[in-house]
């Protein structure tokens, strides 16, 4: 738990949302809840950045590149 009491994975209310638009991001997607760690790997695919192989996050969210 959280300091605040909320358990985050149990209380949809206390998610974040992420937007992302963009040349290279395909218009009109909507995701399900993703981890922040898996931005990590999607970023870095935009900026044209080589992934490293051992890294946390799943490259899942890269499908939305175009």
């Amino acid at each position: 738990l959280a300091d605040h009491g909320y358990d985050a994975d149990e209380e949809i209310q206390m998610n974040g949302f992420f937007i992302a638009v963009g040349p290279d991001i395909k218009f009109h997607h909507k995701i399900e809840t993703v981890d922040n760690i898996d931005l990590y790997p999607f970023i870095l695919k935009l900026l044209d950045i080589p992934i490293p192989e051992k890294i946390d996050g799943k490259t899942s969210l890269l499908q939305f590149i175009n």
